[in-house]
């Protein structure tokens, strides 16, 4: 699996329909891993096992899920595969800074999906910066060997929105 085929969103208490499943994460903390909607528009993030076990298990109707945690769709971000400075990969929704080399200095930005690519959308740039407001997200990253960018992940949109003012 690649890592852009992975979403993040934050864990909510479940209280399903009688379902005898719980969540296998703490309310309000951020997992990663498959997204899975259901017929009542709940949503889940279905963990990646790496150790050989599998999230789901038989049952009389088919394939049961076993292990889950049932999300707050307003906090789901789709994986860029691109990871920053330190090794993080970057979703959407995440808060960025990126080094301006025409202007010589530093742009916060949000990470977000438009036009079939992920772009980071800074607010205020200025007209001697010589860009747009949207910066494409992988040809503005500045790849360095390791797979890393020169780009540094420095929150999201929902646990820090004081970092874009």
């Amino acid at each position: 699996m690649r890592d852009n085929d992975l979403f993040r969103g934050r864990v909510l208490k479940y209280d399903g329909y009688g379902n005898d499943m719980e969540n296998i994460e703490e309310e309000g903390t951020w997992v990663e891993g498959l997204l899975l909607c259901n017929d009542w528009d709940e949503t889940y993030i279905v963990p990646v096992k790496t150790d050989g076990c599998t999230s789901f298990e038989r049952s009389d109707w088919g394939l049961k899920l076993r292990y889950y945690n049932f999300v707050d769709y307003r906090t789901i971000g789709r994986c860029t595969g691109v990871k920053d400075k330190h090794g993080k990969l970057i979703f959407e929704g995440d808060i960025v800074k990126i080094y301006d080399k025409i202007a010589k200095n530093y742009h916060v930005g949000t990470v977000f999906w438009q036009n079939a690519r992920f772009v980071v959308k800074v607010e205020g740039l200025t007209e001697d910066s010589g860009l747009d407001e949207y910066w494409d997200l992988f040809w503005e990253l500045h790849f360095n060997a390791d797979g890393t960018s020169k780009v540094e992940l420095i929150g999201n949109i929902h646990d820090n929105p004081e970092l874009l003012q």
